[in-house]
């Protein structure tokens, strides 16, 4: 062919060309693109071998859209298992794959006529020839909109399997698959996290619509993973079995307001400065960091979980970003399992499934189906689809395993995972806006969940973020039962970040049904580590209070500017922070510091004050406000006020001088549930003492105290008052709610039952009767 015949022909198709050599390749890729054919697989042999027997560029390109009228070989280099012959225009027989069986999966070799100048070493992703269906009349789907092809894509595209042959550096699929370790937390909350900080890492602006899936794949949907899109897979990964079964469940779990998998699609070309690399790291790497500022994760942990999650370790990304061009949707498949061999090679474990390189389609390098075709495809697998311009990312994870005792349950365990791990990303900003839409579905229908104010336990975990988030806008927040605390190195003295921590009551209806996924069982004694980015890490135990009812909880988040060094000190699995295994010996003294005060201040927080236990006898004093000790009554967290303090650190006694004066010792307190009018109940134990042993008169004053601090009188219809006593010689009780006897060292037990949005006020006394 001359030069002039080769420009005749490109300039025919000049919009289709990609590359920037004019080469008799290129120039019938183009030709095959222009009617709508993507030049890859059969479609590209075909091609080829038509142009080789002399055809021209349109020619050969229109006898590859007509497969069945042209086929250049006596023999398919592996034959499919059903096959017909048919005649070619010159007579030669061939053997072409029959569809009749829609479940026939293609478990094939690798073709042993390849030789290792085709195997494409720059990359090191072979070619295989994989026997896949003709691709015929594709062209009706160029232009066609993701919406209209649900149910009418029948000429979809067939991507084709690329194992990965082992080489220098590989790494294997076995241990891809040991990456994160052995995280604490269960399954189903590390899919949660880890995908769900890949999607806010890719937010482009204030808040990321997330949605999590569970359902059922159509019996369309199932034909396409058979027969398009999971071809040729090795038997080690167990697809084909998988892909048998009558029923096939999948987790579809996808994101929009996100940047999507941009950049280029090819791992082995150099990158330039600023360009992102967010496809290849997501697809094709392992363990690349994210370039996000203050990011959750890394794009390669986030995808292990993806398999692991997978009976079969495999999952079908559908993306839509914006390149040059405008939007491009790309779509691939992609799987890690055990190291296999055949008869030539070893293969690493890890697997694609795509389309060889569009500029170059004889090369060896696999890239995502891109374009109408892949959004055409992608629009008939998923059941969340795209909006026009709208960017984002889907996952199908294949055949889940959840290990909930049905699906119904696995849907539940998911909500209350996403509850108790993201729950900062659902608590509204000081504009109203929540960062995080999220929603659980099982087959396309909501299951409830509940949000974090309405949550007995993450409410006060809610409020302490609210006050940490005030902070660091530059204004103090006062806990009305509770502080907000600096938590700061000494040297050199630098601010790490704020620790907020708050008291509160719970009669047990916090507990989760899910021993697994909650982190706290059946108390909140817990500080909440997480990252500035609002990313729950951990929920670190620490002292519990020691009535049954009563409860605490504290968030923690560092600064921006210290941020790093947390981040640096987390597991692939990001659920705790371990500051020995930073070597930077600034960024392991902030970890370090940072947890040890977080710790002290917690638990001094938590350390009842002197004066509850009944064998601290000399912490008696006459008078005690019991509010101070009980930190606080109330069931409603709006409001809450501020109660008054006792002059006391914990853990040091009162000082006071030596009288023969009665004083009055709290031995104990709990609460009690409710009574017949919905009132909380508190049940306190006091003892009386007189050195003389003289009669004496024990007084409770009740009162409220409202959000100012300032204490205001209850009607005597609010409350009621009871008492109990061993004494026989009770001399009686007044209006003013106190007791008289005829001796003292004798425990007292007061049942008060209040209002249940009140902060309730106790003062005890005790005076020598004359």
């Amino acid at each position: 062919m001359t030069d002039a015949e080769l420009q005749a022909a490109y300039s025919e198709v000049r919009e289709h060309y990609i590359g920037e050599e004019l080469t008799s390749k290129r120039v019938l890729a183009a030709h095959l693109r222009s009617i709508g054919l993507t030049p890859n697989g059969v479609t590209w042999k075909l091609a080829k071998a038509a142009f080789d027997d002399g055809y021209s560029f349109a020619e050969s390109a229109r006898l590859a859209l007509d497969g069945d009228a042209y086929s250049p070989w006596e023999q398919s280099a592996t034959p499919a298992r059903h096959a017909s012959k048919v005649t070619t225009p010159d007579a030669k027989q061939s053997v072409i794959p029959d569809l009749a069986d829609p479940h026939h999966i293609r478990d094939l070799p690798v073709a042993s006529d390849v030789s290792h100048s085709d195997t494409g070493a720059l990359s090191g992703f072979p070619y295989f020839e994989v026997a896949t269906p003709l691709q015929k009349e594709t062209k009706a789907i160029q232009g066609t909109r993701a919406s209209d092809t649900r149910n009418t894509y029948e000429s979809a595209p067939i991507l084709e399997w690329f194992p990965k042959v082992c080489g220098p550096g590989d790494l294997i699929g076995d241990g891809a698959r040991k990456l994160l370790g052995q995280p604490k937390l269960s399954s189903i909350a590390l899919l949660v996290r880890e995908t769900a900080q890949n999607s806010w890492d890719a937010r482009l602006g204030d808040t990321v619509e997330f949605r999590v899936n569970l359902r059922c794949l159509s019996e369309h949907q199932l034909h396409l993973l058979r027969s398009n899109v999971l071809v040729g897979t090795h038997h080690g990964l167990g697809i084909r079995e998988t892909l048998d079964r009558d029923e096939v469940w999948v987790l579809e779990i996808s994101d929009r307001g996100t940047k999507g998998l941009g950049g280029p699609v090819r791992p082995d070309l150099p990158v330039r400065d600023g360009q992102a690399m967010d496809f290849v790291n997501m697809v094709f790497n392992i363990g690349a960091p994210s370039d996000r500022k203050l990011g959750g994760g890394t794009y390669g942990f986030g995808k292990a979980v993806g398999y692991l999650t997978s009976g079969c370790g495999t999952t079908v990304v559908w993306s839509h970003s914006k390149e040059q061009g405008g939007i491009e949707a790309r779509l691939i498949g992609s799987a890690i399992g055990s190291a296999f061999e055949d008869e030539h090679r070893r293969y690493t474990g890890r697997h694609w499934w795509g389309v060889p390189d569009s500029a170059n389609p004889s090369a060896s390098r696999i890239e995502p189906l891109r374009g109408p075709e892949a959004d055409g495809l992608g629009a008939a697998l998923f059941e969340n689809q795209f909006a026009q311009d709208a960017t984002g990312t889907s996952i199908l994870i294949i055949d889940p395993m959840l290990g909930g005792p049905d699906r119904e349950s696995e849907a539940e365990q998911l909500a209350e995972a996403i509850l108790w791990n993201l729950w900062p990303k659902m608590v509204p900003l000081s504009d109203g806006r929540v960062p995080m839409d999220i929603k659980v579905m099982l087959n396309g229908k909501p299951v409830p969940m509940r949000s974090p104010e309405d949550h007995p336990y993450l409410r006060a975990y809610a409020t302490c973020l609210e006050a940490v988030r005030a902070e660091n806008n530059g204004t103090h927040v006062d806990l009305p039962l509770g502080e907000v605390r600096e938590v700061r190195q000494l040297k050199p003295n630098k601010l790490l970040g704020h620790l907020a921590m708050t008291r509160f009551t719970s009669f047990g209806e916090g507990t989760s049904p899910f021993s697994d996924i909650d982190p706290l069982g059946d108390s909140s004694h817990h500080v909440c580590l997480m990252r500035h980015a609002e990313l729950v890490v951990t929920y670190e135990e620490l002292r519990r209070l020691d009535s049954p009812g009563y409860h605490w909880a504290a968030v923690f988040q560092p600064l921006e500017e210290t941020d790093a060094a947390f981040s640096a000190a987390e597991p692939p699995a990001h659920d705790e922070w371990i500051p020995n295994s930073l070597s930077d010996r600034e960024q392991k003294s902030i970890v370090t510091v940072a947890l040890r005060r977080i710790r002290e201040m917690s638990n001094n927080f938590a350390a009842p004050p002197v004066g509850l236990g009944a064998n601290e006898a000399d912490a008696s004093t006459p008078v005690v406000h019991l509010a101070n000790v009980l930190g606080g009554l109330v069931a409603d967290f709006e409001g809450m006020p501020k109660v008054p303090d006792l002059d006391l650190a914990p853990g040091k006694p009162i000082a006071r001088k030596k009288s023969s004066q009665p004083v009055v010792e709290i031995q104990g307190h709990r609460l009690i549930g409710v009574d017949s009018r919905d009132r909380m109940g508190v049940e306190i134990t006091v003892l009386p003492k007189h050195a003389d042993s003289k009669l004496v008169s024990l007084s409770a004053a009740i009162s409220a105290v409202d959000e100012g601090g300032t204490r205001y009188e209850l009607e005597d219809s609010d409350i009621s008052v009871e008492w109990e006593s061993t004494i026989a010689m009770t001399l009686g009780v007044d209006r003013r709610n106190s007791i008289s006897f005829s001796q003292t060292g004798t425990p007292i037990t007061l049942r008060v039952f209040y209002p249940s949005d009140i902060t309730l006020d106790v003062d005890f006394s005790v005076t020598e009767l004359s």
